[in-house]
């Protein structure tokens, strides 16, 4: 039986060098999420307020993972797979990191609707609205609802990130999940196959199925080098409630 009790566990990732924030105007240069080394920190969770205030303090330097260190510790040395000088440090991948073993973890619904023409969600209420059509259990979840960094830069491009707090969370549950969710997409006529420039095929629909993993980036502060360019507060939609299990 899920212990609705425990709180969910997220980790703050800080660069010690480069930005790893979406830079507005788009710079051909530079590529967001990039770390080379910086160092962690694993933070419980107890509200979905709590993690939107979370999201509003991240720096340009800052960005999450919704998985956690293996080896049990909540602060550290981080690194690229690639750079493995630092003594102790471990490396943002699978073999580092992982959902929440022992509680509860954050899926991340990544709502951009450039694949399928037509269809859009303007506000958030809209976007939860949706997520309850694909699974009427999520009416009382917690559930936080904001806008992409796209979209405070410029407010025509709806784009969303969607936090839905979980329980029973490991890789199978969650691709499990998650192409559940898929598959409602397409049973609704918003799926579509796209071929990529090798000629591959690439299924897309309404959200990015890329970011249900535990050691993905969550890229949410942005940043710009122009000072006349203006970011918009965006209203976010929390919903507090219980957990999901999946």
């Amino acid at each position: 039986m899920d212990n609705q009790n425990e709180h969910p566990l997220i980790t703050v990732v800080m660069s010690s060098s480069n930005p790893l924030g979406k830079k507005y105007p788009k710079d051909e240069k530079y590529s967001p999420g990039v770390l080379y080394s910086g160092v962690f920190q694993v933070y419980t969770i107890p509200t979905m307020i709590g993690l939107y205030q979370l999201i509003k303090q991240l720096t340009k330097y800052q960005v999450l993972i919704l998985g956690i260190p293996k080896n049990g510790l909540i602060s550290g040395n981080i690194v690229s797979s690639k750079n493995n000088i630092i003594a102790n440090a471990i490396t943002r991948t699978k073999e580092y990191i992982c959902w929440n073993p022992s509680s509860l973890s954050f899926l991340l619904v990544d709502f951009d609707f450039g694949d399928i023409p037509n269809f859009i969600l303007n506000t958030a209420k809209e976007v939860l609205d949706f997520l309850i059509s694909l699974d009427p259990e999520l009416v009382k979840c917690g559930i936080l609802i904001c806008s992409s960094s796209s979209q405070k830069f410029n407010p025509q491009k709806k784009s969303w990130h969607v936090y839905i707090k979980c329980s029973n969370v490991n890789d199978m549950t969650v691709k499990v999940y998650s192409e559940t969710l898929q598959s409602i997409c397409w049973n609704k006529g918003l799926g579509t196959i796209k071929f990529s420039k090798v000629g591959s095929m690439l299924v897309r629909q309404v959200f990015d199925m890329a970011v249900f993993s535990p050691e993905r980036i969550v890229v949410e502060s942005c940043f710009s080098d122009d000072e006349n360019v203006v970011f918009h507060e965006i209203e976010p939609l929390i919903q507090e409630g219980i957990a999901r299990i999946i």
